[in-house]
C-alpha cells in the first residue's frame, strides 16, 4: 500500500467513525446473510461484536502508517483465527461484506480510488492473517 491509499482509508474511516456502531451492525447483517455459518464463529453478543470490530478497525486504520507495530498484532490475530476455524474463504466473505458496507456508508465519496485502497488493505490483512496461521517451513 502506498501513502496515498493509506490517506484515502484514513479519510474514509474518519467519515465513518462517528456512525461506527450503525455501520458495524450493517456490516454484520451483510456478513451473516452472505454466510450464516459465520454467526457461530462470533460467540459474543452483537454489541460485543460491534465494539470489537470498531476497535480492530481503529487499530488497523491507524496502524497502516506503522507496519512494524501492526504486522505482529495481525500475525497474532491470524493464529487465533486459525485456531477457531476461520480460513481463507471466510476472509473473502468478510472482505466482500466490508467493501459493500463501505459503499453503502460512504455513498458517493466511496470512489474507485477508495475501493482500490480498501481492497489492497483487505488483501494485505488477509495475506498476513493467513501467513501467520500457516507459516512456511524454514529453510535448513
Amino acid at each position: 500500500m502506498n501513502k496515498e491509499q493509506i490517506e484515502i482509508i484514513r479519510n474514509d474511516w474518519a467519515r465513518i467513525r462517528p456512525n461506527g456502531r450503525l455501520v458495524a451492525r450493517l456490516f454484520y447483517t451483510r456478513l451473516f446473510l452472505a454466510d450464516p455459518s459465520l454467526r457461530r464463529q462470533f460467540g459474543s453478543t452483537v454489541d460485543e461484536q460491534v465494539q470489537r470490530l470498531m476497535q480492530s478497525m481503529d487499530i488497523v486504520v491507524h496502524g497502516l502508517r506503522q507496519p512494524r507495530v501492526l504486522l505482529p498484532l495481525l500475525a497474532q490475530l491470524g493464529r487465533r483465527h486459525e485456531a477457531s476455524g476461520i480460513g481463507p474463504a471466510h476472509y473473502e466473505t468478510v472482505g466482500a461484506a466490508l467493501l459493500w458496507t463501505l459503499k453503502i456508508a460512504l455513498t458517493e465519496s466511496f470512489t474507485t480510488a477508495s475501493q482500490r485502497a480498501w481492497s489492497n488493505m483487505l488483501d494485505m490483512l488477509a495475506g498476513t492473517l493467513q501467513d501467520a496461521a500457516c507459516p512456511l517451513p524454514q529453510a535448513a
